[in-house]
């Protein structure tokens, strides 16, 4: 077992550590999923990532480093900033979350690293009617932090119309209209 700390909090979790012979068992998986994780490291903070990485040589290791492969894969092809400016109900691609608060992302920058100025929907702390679109810099929101818990990717996020995110929202909010 290795212990790491998931938020600054300095609790250690422990992780399974693997061998390096199951890390070779694992062959062209892990190094396709670690290439992918770097590529989108920028993408999640920094706790985030790291326990990805570890977790990609442990018991569910493959789930891991088929999610890396296939957010690597979304965020390369989303659409650039005001490329859905004028699709009537836009495709949220990214869910980023901590606490009551929610942010969905419609669209990033091509210059750079994609991180700097993307573009979206927020709501915070589940308040639907302050809730707006707007331009979302996912390099200082992966750095948000509320008592040691920090902004994260949602994993189990599927890329899907606004409309109904937005309606989600309106339910998990209590205002099931």
């Amino acid at each position: 077992m290795r212990n790491i700390s998931l938020f600054d909090d300095g609790l250690p979790v422990a992780v399974p550590h693997s061998s390096t012979a199951q890390a070779r068992d694992a062959g062209p998986g892990l190094s396709k999923g670690q290439a992918a994780l770097s590529r989108i490291r920028d993408f999640m903070h920094v706790a985030q990532s790291t326990t990805v990485e570890q977790l990609m040589l442990g018991e569910e290791g493959q789930f891991f480093i088929d999610k890396m492969i296939e957010l690597d894969g979304r965020i390369t092809t989303m659409p650039s900033t005001h490329g859905q400016q004028d699709v009537r109900d836009p495709i949220a691609y990214l869910h980023y979350f901590i606490g009551g608060s929610d942010w969905y992302i419609t669209e990033k920058d091509q210059d750079g690293s994609g991180v700097e100025q993307a573009f979206g929907y927020a709501c915070l702390n589940g308040d639907m009617l302050s809730a707006e679109y707007g331009c979302i810099p996912i390099v200082e929101l992966v750095d948000v932090a509320i008592r040691g818990f920090h902004v994260e990717l949602d994993f189990h996020f599927d890329p899907r119309p606004m409309s109904e995110v937005i309606q989600g929202l309106k339910l998990k909010n209590g205002l099931g209209y």
